[in-house]
């Protein structure tokens, strides 16, 4: 069970959220970040296990959290799987197809290293996939 502060922290986040759709997960001058909104990573991750927030690398290839709606009204303009390489694609057929493996599962299966296995994710966070 959440702290009082954890507690706080994540409905500061929702609060965020709700108003603005989309937050970096590190300082940046252009846009808000975690911490500067009053957010930290337990509250962050808490959020993503429940769904509300979606992991992504949307902005620049940082990683950027995005509300449920943001992501609802961007997802169809940003899913082009036919922009990403064959291994990234295969990648996702096997998830979509699976739902859930983790990621020394998908690097056995694939007979990806340490190097190419974050390069083809990547393509998938950013096509928002």
């Amino acid at each position: 069970m959440p702290d009082k502060e954890e507690a706080m922290k994540e409905t500061l986040l929702k609060s965020y959220f709700y108003h603005h759709g989309l937050l970096l997960c590190n300082e940046n001058k252009e846009l808000p970040s975690l911490s500067s909104v009053g957010g930290d990573w337990n509250s962050i991750v808490i959020m993503i296990e429940q769904g509300e927030i979606f992991y992504s690398k949307l902005y620049k290839g940082r990683v950027t959290y995005l509300s449920q709606d943001f992501y609802a009204q961007i997802k169809p303009f940003r899913q082009r799987l036919n922009t990403v390489s064959p291994i990234s694609r295969d990648i996702f057929d096997f998830l979509n197809k699976k739902e859930y493996a983790d990621t020394a599962e998908i690097k056995n299966i694939f007979m990806l290293s340490g190097k190419e296995f974050p390069k083809a994710m990547d393509e998938l966070f950013k096509e928002l996939l």
